[in-house]
């Protein structure tokens, strides 16, 4: 801290205070004495802080301190280093930003007594680590083009300082290592983070890590090249031995299941399966060998539809529309609402309604086959909510049953009623809701995890020896040794070698140029990795089928011939021929029947790669500028086909934002990210339209008065996603980013709808004073230009706070004109009103006004499509009925309310309604039912704590009746 450049002497909470309302801007007052103050009362709290304030004003920083009200601040003019560190991240000097760091953020400052304060500093520094260790990166990337890597490597070791499990700088030291001939120090780097990850956390490291490890043992192996031993010391006609195995040799080139016995054996035990390995390791093979000819269902997670609510389920009953007529009407009706051409259509139901039936359509389409969810990691949440249910739905299959199909999978006839699936370890770690789910499944023994590993040294000799026809144990060895026993590895590696013509058949048997001179098949060139094995066979077809493949790869999982060929300039034909030969070289698949999420196009059916990795391999060949283009050609091709038939083919317009978004233009890309929250709304996946709404103001230019008006109504959309998913600093930054739209725009009534908005939030967050001043402010300033709606809006709201803060008489007088301005003007303001002055008689004991008023408002909401007012209307309806002696009218009002609150998946609403319902129903005798709603009160009541109260009431009366019926007894 200094003034003036010179150091300004402060310490202890003063030095602290400073110290947050530098980062933090303008504060409450209460929430610096709750920082530090902690182990006090508040009287205290706030008297130690107006001492403390006097020490400041009396000192240098005094002019600096600026209060309004209730809130304190910095006067503008200040230079932090964490600003200056962030304003030259956003304007991509990540490397300079990294020299302003000097190490943990507030170091050594912890105040006595101010717990809060040591909380907020510590949880502050652990956010800024990983940006802080992001610009380390990229300063170390600079020192190493400058050929300094010593310095680079001192910079990894303070970066490991920092987060010592974070595998991207271990892999950059290790890559500097490398480079600087330290071979050994490079591996043994490896190894120590694989010992520390066991060690911590019980992880295996991350496959990139892996990969770079192995090729780096490759390419010492391959330098070093030593003679190996096992047959003997002449090799010569090693792959010709006259008596071999008595399996025959494979006739075409794939790998035999090997090594997976055990594997089987779990599957064959167990009902739900989790596979789990690295890509390529086997997972989907095992699988379908497992099944064999059993009836399945597939659902396919992909990266390009992992944010697209409900995209597995849609693309399932799109590709196999015929499951649609074995549904009851009403769960059909719900699953269409997925499908292409449905998606404008309003869902009566609610949230959980909807899980609800999309998870009786899956079961009912399964009829006892197999449910298979491949790349899980993948699949979109709600699509896995519903697996989830399904999963939990068929737990009870008692594991006496499963014992007596011991040996099921050698009998496909037997294996229904499971759910198996697969996925990546890695990319599991990048969802840990996802890690959670499965934990929860897995420690409640309705999941069984199974890891699949590489093959060891045996095993691919074995493998190569049934598929070569003879024993052949160097050759094997030279393998094992390239591919670590990676089977998708090993695969590549066979093919490349096959298509090179260094390994050939005769009479049924593999022979080499190298057979009879070799001592170790060094001779054979292994290529470094799959990527480049992949890349060769690419190039093998020609720069035609290259530029489609690039074109499939970066559109997507899914593709068909009528996506990619004008962006190719290929006709149909053209494009056609070269994807039937991609497909006979192995490097796609067809897909019979799919409805194309991602490439849109005009076929009846697809294609896909054969694995993921070709994909990303051709990625990886893609220069930026192709890639952009091909994005925006797709991106104009799938708008094009969309405006054509909307509805007609399942095209998201999230998926026309990401290719113009990838393309660089952004300014086509927002409306498409904003219909896309619109339809996510719609289905009730708030936070991925709340991502999406994000995207769209991350794409808008805000030039013109029409784009300030968008990214208003986008804000909008952010504030009340946030508000649903209780996120209230975030929903307060979107009212902010509102209020200063509207003033830029100089709108009032736009003005006067963000006041009204501000004085909910307050009132929402209990600071009731806030709110009144908000909405009563905007009335001084803006009523007179105001309609009257905007202006009953505002009188709402200033009614409502007040009323909370008991000054009723104040309230009525807010909210009776308003009652007047509403009526017949906005339905379901009018009802709001009539709600907060039926909560008004009602805390006065007018009992027979709070029922006019409630009954009233109640009728002005309609009941066909609940909202959070409505439950909470009938909530209190039945309360003032239970207060007037109506018990069966209560009771009956009270389950109105639950059922709507179950509509809309509100726990802690349920919790209200079902406590005092049980309470009305020990009342009437009926203490079975009491009990049972006891019960689903409590699992729905999270952490509110009006519900809490509410539940523990419940309970005491509950336990109150049971022992006196004990005691009668």
């Amino acid at each position: 801290l200094s003034l003036g450049g010179e150091p300004c002497e402060l310490s202890g909470k003063s030095l602290a205070l400073l110290c947050y309302l530098a980062v933090e801007g303008e504060t409450h007052r209460a929430r610096l004495v709750d920082l530090l103050w902690s182990d006090g009362a508040e009287d205290a709290g706030r008297r130690n802080l107006r001492r403390e304030l006097h020490r400041l004003r009396a000192s240098p920083v005094g002019p600096w301190l600026e209060a309004d009200g209730e809130r304190l601040r910095l006067r503008g003019g200040y230079v932090l280093d964490l600003h200056q560190f962030q304003t030259l991240l956003d304007a991509g000097q990540a490397t300079q930003a990294a020299r302003l760091l000097r190490g943990p953020l507030l170091s050594g400052l912890e105040p006595p007594s101010a717990d809060g304060f040591t909380e907020w500093r510590e949880q502050r520094a652990a956010e800024q680590v990983e940006t802080e260790l992001s610009a380390l990166s990229a300063w170390v990337g600079e020192l190493e083009g400058q050929g300094r890597r010593a310095a680079a490597q001192e910079l990894c070791a303070r970066m490991l300082r920092l987060d010592p499990l974070r595998e991207q700088t271990h892999r950059q030291l290790m890559t500097l290592l490398y480079a600087s001939g330290e071979r050994g120090a490079a591996l043994a780097r490896y190894r120590s983070l694989e010992a520390l990850l066991r060690r911590e956390l019980g992880v295996e490291p991350l496959p990139q890590t892996t990969a770079l490890y192995r090729q780096m043992l490759q390419n010492q192996m391959l330098d070093e090249r030593p003679g190996l031993s096992g047959t003997g010391g002449d090799s010569a006609g090693e792959l010709h031995a006259e008596s071999p195995p008595s399996q025959p040799a494979a006739s075409a080139l794939d790998l035999p299941l090997m090594g997976r016995a055990e594997a089987l054996q779990t599957l064959a035990r167990s009902r739900v399966v989790l596979v789990t390995g690295e890509a390529g390791i086997g997972k989907t093979r095992l699988i379908r060998e497992f099944l064999g000819q059993a009836r399945t269902l597939s659902l396919h997670g992909a990266p390009e539809t992992a944010g697209l609510p409900f995209a597995g389920l849609a693309a399932l009953y799109s590709r196999q529309p015929e499951l649609l007529e074995r549904l009851d009407p009403g769960v059909r009706r719900s699953v269409q609402h997925l499908l292409p051409g449905h998606e404008g259509e309003a869902l009566a139901d609610g949230q959980a309604a909807l899980q609800l039936a999309l998870q009786s359509a899956l079961s009912a389409s399964l009829e006892g086959g197999v449910l298979v969810v491949e790349d899980l990691h993948w699949l979109d949440a709600p699509t896995l909510a519903v697996v989830a249910g399904l999963i939990r739905q068929n737990a009870g299959l008692s594991r006496a049953v499963l014992a007596a199909r011991s040996s099921v999978y050698r009998n496909p006839g037997q294996v229904g009623g499971r759910v198996l699936l697969s996925a990546r370890t890695a990319e599991l770690e990048s969802r840990p809701e996802l890690e959670t789910l499965l934990g929860d499944l897995e420690g409640s023994g309705q999941l069984t995890r199974l890891p699949l590993r590489e093959l060891d040294e045996a095993q691919v000799e074995r493998l190569i020896a049934r598929m070569s026809g003879q024993d052949a144990p160097l050759f094997s060895r030279r393998l094992y040794r390239a591919t670590a026993g990676h089977p998708l590895f090993l695969l590549e590696t066979l093919r490349s070698l096959r298509e090179s013509g260094e390994l050939q058949t005769q009479h049924g048997l593999w022979q080499t140029p190298y057979d009879q001179g070799t001592v170790d098949y060094a001779e054979i060139s292994v290529p470094g990795s799959v990527m480049a094995i992949v890349l060769s066979r690419v190039t093998r077809l020609g720069d035609a089928a290259r530029r489609l493949l690039h074109a499939a790869a970066v559109g997507g999982e899914v593709f068909t011939v009528g996506s990619l060929h004008a962006v190719c300039a290929l006709s149909e034909w053209e494009a056609l021929e070269l994807l039937e030969g991609a497909e006979k070289a192995g490097l796609i698949c067809a897909v019979p029947g799919s409805s194309t999420v991602s490439g849109g196009g005009t076929g009846p059916g697809g294609f896909r790669f054969g694995h993921d990795l070709y994909r990303h391999a051709l990625l990886s060949d893609v220069g930026e500028g192709r890639r952009r283009l091909i994005h925006r050609q797709l991106a104009r091709s799938l708008e094009a086909q969309l405006h054509a038939a909307p509805g007609g083919q399942q095209i998201h317009p999230a998926q026309i934002a990401e290719h113009y978004e990838q393309a660089g233009e952004t300014a086509a890309a927002w409306p498409h990210w904003q219909e896309a929250g619109r339809r996510s709304a719609q289905v009730y996946a708030q936070q991925a339209a709340l991502g999406y709404a994000q995207r769209a103001l991350a794409c808008l230019p805000q030039s013109s008065p029409d784009e300030l008006r968008a990214a208003y109504a986008l804000n909008q959309t952010c504030s009340e996603l946030l508000r649903h998913l209780d996120d209230q600093p975030g929903r307060l930054q979107a009212l902010g980013r509102m209020r200063g739209l509207a003033h830029a725009l100089n709108d009032l009534s736009l003005r006067a709808e963000v006041a009204a908005r501000l004085a909910t939030y307050h009132t929402e967050q209990d600071d009731y004073a806030e709110a009144v001043r908000t909405a009563q402010e905007a009335l001084h300033d803006l009523g007179a230009h105001l309609g009257a709606e905007l202006r009953a809006n505002l009188m709402l709201e200033a009614g409502a706070a007040l009323a909370c803060q008991e000054q009723f008489a104040l309230a009525t007088a807010a909210l009776s004109p308003a009652l007047d301005l509403l009526r017949g003007v906005n339905p379901a303001r009018h009802a709001n009103v009539l709600y907060w002055l039926g909560h008004c008689a009602a805390q006065q004991h007018d009992w027979t006004g709070a029922l006019d008023h409630y009954t009233r408002s109640v009728r002005g909401l309609p009941p066909e499509r609940p909202t959070r007012g409505r439950v909470l209307t009938l909530w209190r309806l039945g309360q003032v009925q239970a207060q007037l002696g109506q018990t069966s009218a209560a009771e009956a009002t009270f389950r109105q309310a639950d059922a709507d609150a179950r509509t809309l998946n509100a726990g802690p609403l349920r919790a209200l309604c079902l406590s005092d319902l049980g309470r009305r129903l020990l009342q009437t005798g009926q203490q079975e039912e009491a009990g049972e709603l006891l019960l689903e009160a409590e699992n729905c009541c999270g952490q509110d704590q009006e519900g809490l109260d509410a539940v523990a009431q419940l309970r005491l009366e509950v336990l109150g009746q049971s022992t006196e019926r004990v005691e009668a007894g």
